[in-house]
Parts: structure tokens; sequence; C-alpha cells
């Protein structure tokens, strides 16, 4: 819930929207907008809501990573608990031993074995 990420990429069409990113609720930037694609400019004047009617974007960093695209707190949680530090913690064989993709999960792309972890 603490996490503060921003994406390392974007798409790089004209009026392109910048990279993703996510935060705690009680930051400054305390809800969301929306792109206005034909500007290019997000439009914060008012909380936009999403489709579950939420405005923050805290809990938000499970955005697709590395070649499989994963993603989601559901999908990082199982590459967890199969490859990562849950897996070494419940004393099970690990991959990634030292790596809680949970709490981390830029280590796809960021972390110390992301090389091998990509593909």
């Amino acid at each position: 819930r603490n996490m503060v990420i921003q994406a390392t990429t974007s798409q790089v069409y004209p009026n392109a929207p910048p990279p993703l990113e996510c935060r705690p609720r009680t930051t400054t930037d305390a809800f969301t907008g929306f792109w206005d694609m034909i500007n290019g400019k997000e439009q914060v004047f008012f909380p936009y809501e999403n489709s579950f009617g939420r405005t923050d974007v805290e809990g938000c960093c499970f955005w697709g990573r590395g070649a499989l695209h994963t993603k989601g707190i559901c999908n990082i949680g199982k590459l967890n608990y199969y490859l990562g530090a849950k897996a070494a913690e419940d004393g099970r064989p690990s991959r990634y031993p030292n790596v809680d993709f949970c709490s981390f999960p830029e280590a796809t792309c960021a972390g110390s074995g992301s090389r091998e972890m990509r593909w």
C-alpha cells in the first residue's frame, strides 16, 4: 500500500499518456484524472472513477512486466509463491529465494536477476 512506482517506459506515439504510476492515497495527488488524447494532457480537475469506482492509484503497481507481461496481484503473487521469496519462506525450492515479487514487482525488469526473469 505504500509503494510509489513509475514505469520506465510508455508509448511513443503523438499525444500518448505518460508512464503508468502508482502511489498511496495519502499523497498530495490523492485522485486520478483521465488522459485527454486530443490535447495530449492529463485532466485532473476532478476525480475520475475507474470501472470499479476508485479514483486513486493505490495498489495499482502490478501492471504487465517482462516478455509474458506478468501482471495483477494474483499473477505476481503466484510468481512469488512458486519462484520467489514465498517459496523459500515455506521451505520449497525457489529459483529466486531472495526476491519478494509482491513487495517489489519491478524485480522482473529492474532486479539483479531481471535479465533471466524477463525470458
